[in-house]
């Protein structure tokens, strides 16, 4: 073999998806560890005062994309109607710092008005990433990127088979993971609606 092939032979493809390779990420999850009592990581860690800061902290090792969350339970309060001003205050930041962020609708929460285990859970989630897709395009941001259920099988055991967290059950992980799969498909073809 060459030297002209081994050095031809080294030459890979280097994907752009995101802006880095490498990414950031914050914990978002905002699960129900007991019957009304939300664990809300934006909030316990700090991150919702300081967006900006841990935004730019990120920024200056140069990791340029990073995981965040939406939390749903503070934007859908009230079924059907859209809540923002917990979100947006992200939006913005990231923007300010040329962050580019992977959403999670749906991180081990959920509304409190919502029973996970009926149809309407899946047709309020679409229209919520449906909300959130087109709040993204009044936003400006052209190529925004979304997780809609975050750690489906996870989120299937503890919450539906060992009642570690909402909904609480034991027994039932396949059928919550059916049901969050159902949710997660639904809110991809209401996103791609939009984008």
């Amino acid at each position: 073999m060459s030297h002209q092939s081994l050095t031809d032979a080294r030459q890979r493809y280097h994907p752009s998806l995101f802006r880095s390779f490498f990414q950031g990420s914050f914990p978002c999850s905002t699960a129900c560890r007991t019957p009304g009592k939300r664990l809300d990581m934006v909030i316990s860690s700090g991150h919702d005062m300081l967006l900006e800061k841990d935004y730019a902290a990120l920024a200056e090792q140069h990791l340029l994309t990073a995981r965040d969350g939406a939390r749903w339970h503070l934007i859908e309060k009230i079924p059907g109607q859209y809540d923002w001003q917990s979100f947006l205050p992200m939006v913005d930041a990231a923007r300010r710092q040329q962050m580019e962020i992977i959403w999670e609708l749906a991180h081990f929460g959920y509304p409190d008005h919502l029973n996970i285990w009926k149809a309407e859970f899946v047709d309020h989630f679409s229209r919520f990433a449906r909300a959130m897709a087109q709040l993204m395009r009044d936003q400006g941001i052209e190529r925004p990127f979304f997780t809609p259920v975050n750690q489906i099988s996870f989120w299937s055991w503890a919450g539906a088979d060992v009642a570690w967290f909402n909904p609480h059950a034991a027994q039932r992980g396949k059928e919550l993971k059916r049901q969050l799969v159902r949710a997660s498909l639904a809110a991809i073809h209401a996103i791609r609606e939009v984008y």
